[in-house]
């Protein structure tokens, strides 16, 4: 209880046994969907063995997306944007091509994507 009245007790940084969030727990709430999925694709690219269809779906899930986030930067929510990434993301998502984990990652981001969609009527 020695933290509870600190500063950083208020500021959300530590419960109120004194134990600091792990960093997941922090970064969960300041997550932007978009930025996250580039970044995944980004990864899977450089250590994925696929061939020129996969490939390509990797590619345009990218360049889909960060239109997509230029766009929204601008204050327009492109729909047919998210649209076409999420179609490419399905595709990945079911590649045999892919391992496993990675398929289970983008299928997490996928729904993340869906989400934001879905909040935007």
């Amino acid at each position: 209880m020695a933290f509870a009245g600190c500063a950083l007790a208020q500021s959300g940084r530590y419960d109120d046994r004194g134990y600091g969030r792990g960093y997941y727990e922090r970064e969960r709430y300041r997550r932007d969907p978009v930025r996250d999925t580039i970044e995944s694709l980004y990864l899977i690219e450089a250590r994925a063995r696929v061939d020129r269809h996969e490939a390509n779906h990797l590619r345009r899930a990218v360049i889909d997306l960060t239109e997509f986030n230029n766009r929204l930067q601008r204050g327009r929510f492109d729909r047919g944007r998210l649209n076409e990434a999420i179609e490419h993301l399905r595709n990945l998502a079911q590649a045999d091509q892919l391992h496993p984990r990675d398929r289970r990652r983008i299928a997490g981001h996928l729904n993340d994507l869906y989400r934001l969609r879905d909040s935007r009527w």
